[in-house]
């Protein structure tokens, strides 16, 4: 894609290197990707070529497996400051204290993921682990103040 702005440029160039790494990480095939886009395999081809002027549009993330599409979603949701989650299943939490750890234990699995990814948001990173551990600590001595 050649745009008149840079950073659209080194995004798309980003997006289709993230599709690429995330094909090469899963099972899947562009074949695969094609029949669930109902599509054909040239242009998945297409949308991966970087001197293509086609690329993936948005709505196709919701529709090709999620092997694909949640590496794409999370690059997406970081170039606008974001970090994408799983939805937490509704009968998995019900607000008992195993429940919350079990909250805390995932909160903390996302941070070392992001830190390996991003090693640059440390400080940031350090900030929002100092402000859980200040949260158990309170959370600790109401406990053992009951």
């Amino acid at each position: 894609m050649r745009s008149y702005n840079p950073k659209v440029d080194i995004l798309a160039q980003e997006f289709k290197d993230r599709m690429i790494q995330a094909l090469g990480d899963s099972t899947l095939t562009q074949e695969a990707i094609a029949d669930a886009l109902a599509t054909t395999q040239g242009t998945i081809s297409r949308w991966l070529n970087y001197t293509s002027e086609v690329h993936t549009p948005a709505f196709a993330l919701a529709v090709i497996p999620k092997e694909i599409s949640v590496p794409l979603l999370r690059f997406l949701a970081r170039a606008h400051g974001y970090e994408l989650k799983m939805q937490t299943e509704k009968e998995e939490l019900d607000g008992r204290l195993d429940d919350e750890a079990l909250a805390i234990t995932k909160e903390l699995g996302s941070l070392i993921g992001d830190f390996q990814e991003h090693p640059e948001k440390k400080p940031a990173l350090l900030r929002h682990l100092d402000r859980m551990e200040r949260e158990i600590v309170h959370a600790r001595s109401e406990i053992e103040s009951q």
